[in-house]
């Protein structure tokens, strides 16, 4: 239970916390739940961050993709980002395999 659109912790100046049940699940003394509230509204914004973020980066992403027709369908072409990525990944691997054959012929 999250509870991460609730009033209580979008906006808790605007509801009646002694009249809240979420707020009363919250804990045993009004001290807890009080602790326990805040601990829900950090955690929110952390996650609205994380959200925002990433968001950002797939709209991002999406953006720089570009749409073509193959043989009549629309295909949807990568960046060339992940190209490059991945092109640098085969580098990476071809140096490590290298690196091996190398030690193996040294021994």
């Amino acid at each position: 239970m999250l509870g991460y659109g609730r009033s209580e912790i979008t906006c808790p100046g605007g509801v009646d916390l002694a009249q809240s049940r979420f707020f009363l699940s919250l804990g045993t003394s009004n001290e807890e739940r009080h602790i326990a509230l805040e601990g829900l509204i950090d955690q929110r914004e952390d996650w609205k961050k994380q959200m925002i973020k990433a968001l950002q980066l797939a709209l991002r992403d999406v953006r720089n993709n570009s749409c073509v027709e193959v043989n009549g369908v629309p295909t949807w072409l990568s960046n060339s980002r992940h190209k490059k990525l991945e092109e640098q990944q085969e580098e990476v691997d071809k140096r490590e395999v290298q690196k091996e054959e190398d030690q193996l012929e040294s021994t």
